[in-house]
């Protein structure tokens, strides 16, 4: 299994598939066996060099598949965690394997074109948030980032934000299978709310489908619940030949 990357448009990084983020970590994968698995900073590196490039290193400069050279630190240098690493240009020492390309002679690494590139956020901490965002049915808030793994609230925030954009989806499929429909309305009652804020606007409409197989589950504010917007909202995420609503 691969977890391919691209650029969009704008330079924002992504996972093309963004299912296989949740389906490698959550395929027998806990937090103790992640831990166990990625110890260290060095261990981090191959765990990601393995989800990402499961046959061989891809160039992501240029695509090239070719035997990449895998350099080699100069000099033996040990990082603090005890792991040999190698020296930056500033002189500091880190465990990040580097390689470069047989084509374009373009140095890489299994973070190059990612949302963890150029982080100065080690990259286990990285790792161990996707999977906590993977993990969690309702997600994680960057607070709580911010007080498990000790960083900066600001970079906390950083990080859910890129994690949530590099598993968007890159122009939706359309939905299929059995799909179930349904609408809520969220918000509270006029007469709860303080005086300053009434009567203002009643609850919000939102419907919501879900592809029953997959789990996938698509929600959209409206400002009617009508039959007229239930089909608008059903052409545009169903494939209405091949699925089926049950009642």
């Amino acid at each position: 299994m691969s977890l391919i990357f691209q650029r969009h448009d704008l330079g924002d990084v992504c996972a093309d598939t963004p299912k296989l983020w949740y389906d490698y970590f959550m395929e027998k994968t806990t937090i103790l066996s992640l831990a166990a698995e990625i110890p260290d900073e060095a261990a981090a590196y191959r765990y990601l060099e393995k989800a990402r490039w499961p046959e061989q290193p891809v160039c992501p400069h240029c695509g090239s598949m070719n035997d990449h050279y895998f350099l080699k630190p100069t000099t033996k240098a040990v990082t603090s965690e005890g792991v040999e690493g190698r020296k930056t240009r500033t002189g500091n020492l880190t465990p990040r394997r580097l390689w470069k390309c047989r084509n374009c002679r373009r140095q890489f690494s299994a973070t190059t074109g990612t949302v963890m590139h150029g982080s100065k956020i080690s990259l286990r901490i990285w790792l161990f948030v996707i999977f906590e965002m993977c993990a969690n049915k309702n997600g994680i808030a960057a607070r709580e980032i911010e007080r498990k793994y000790g960083i900066a609230s600001r970079s906390a925030w950083f990080m859910t934000q890129r994690i949530r954009e590099a598993m968007k989806e890159n122009g939706k499929p359309l939905l299929s299978g059995n799909i179930v429909a349904d609408e809520t309305w969220i918000g509270g009652e006029p007469k709860n709310r303080h005086a300053n804020k009434r009567p203002g606007p009643r609850k919000t409409p939102v419907v919501a489908l879900i592809e029953a197989e997959s789990g996938e589950a698509r929600a959209q504010v409206v400002t009617r619940v009508t039959g007229g917007t239930m089909r608008r909202i059903m052409s545009e995420n169903v494939e209405l030949g091949v699925s089926t609503l049950p009642h």
